[in-house]
């Protein structure tokens, strides 16, 4: 999830402009189209007819159950290296989850009918009141994350998102463009909760992006959460530390 979102450099004159404008609008909505992709699923989104399990026909309509998670990061950052986020857990972790660390100069920021508490670098714009709880930070050079959260999650009993994150990611893969899966769809940790991770690449209008998918629940499992990076390829080595940095900064408050 963030990001084939970046604008590119208008031509001059009115033409170019207009141009320059409609390039933007495409690769806005595709960009959204992707965002809700990743971020649907244990949310309580369910197919587009409502039905549970059904695959979706819109990324909105993604069923819970069966929401994608990011891949182990086995070709990332440096290549080879998984990210931080995504290490396999020796067993589930039952517990709750670490203790939020805000970087010096993030922003905090609450969203208390979200259930969860983040942080944001300086620099980067924040966009709330989005479907599922969601808030949405932006860079401006094409990185964004996004976090939705849904209560209560849907998951099945034993509180495991993976199995809608592999249900999703089979759905989504013949559908973004360019895309590739890496690694597998695996189990793992967030922030000390267990969760599902799905990581892939696509080509959103000709732009590489690294896509990082994660969905996890709250250590009462009253609330299910997921978070969405979307980078672009040339960036995602040098984005680790801000991946890392996100995930120790947030806070489930459910």
């Amino acid at each position: 999830m963030r990001t084939g979102a970046a604008s590119r450099a208008g031509l001059g004159g009115s033409t170019g402009t207009r141009r320059w404008l409609v390039a933007l609008a495409v690769l806005a909505g595709m960009v959204a189209a992707v965002l809700v992709v990743a971020l649907t699923g244990l949310l309580g989104g369910n197919g587009a007819n409502g039905k549970r399990g059904a695959a979706p026909t819109h990324p909105t309509s993604t069923p819970a159950s069966s929401r994608p998670a990011p891949v182990t990061p086995q070709t990332t950052a440096p290549r080879g290296a998984a990210p931080r986020t995504t290490s396999p857990p020796s067993q589930p972790q039952p517990g709750g989850s670490a203790s939020p660390r805000v970087p010096a100069g993030w922003t905090s920021f609450t969203n208390p009918s979200g259930g969860y508490a983040v942080a944001y670098p300086p620099g980067w714009r924040r966009s709330t009141g989005l479907a599922r709880h969601g808030t949405s930070f932006r860079e401006g050079t094409g990185r964004d994350i996004k976090v939705e959260s849904a209560h209560p999650p849907q998951v099945p009993a034993n509180g495991d998102p993976l199995p809608g994150w592999v249900q999703n990611e089979q759905y989504w893969s013949a559908r973004l463009p360019g895309y590739h899966l890496v690694g597998s769809v695996h189990g793992g940790t967030y922030h000390g909760l267990r969760a599902a991770i799905w990581e892939y690449t696509y080509v959103p209008n000709g732009r590489p992006t690294h896509g990082l998918d994660i969905s996890f629940v709250s250590s009462s499992r009253s609330w299910g959460y997921s978070v969405l990076y979307l980078i672009p390829e040339d960036r995602w080595a040098s984005s680790q530390d801000l991946i890392h940095s996100f995930e120790q900064a947030f806070s489930p408050l459910g």
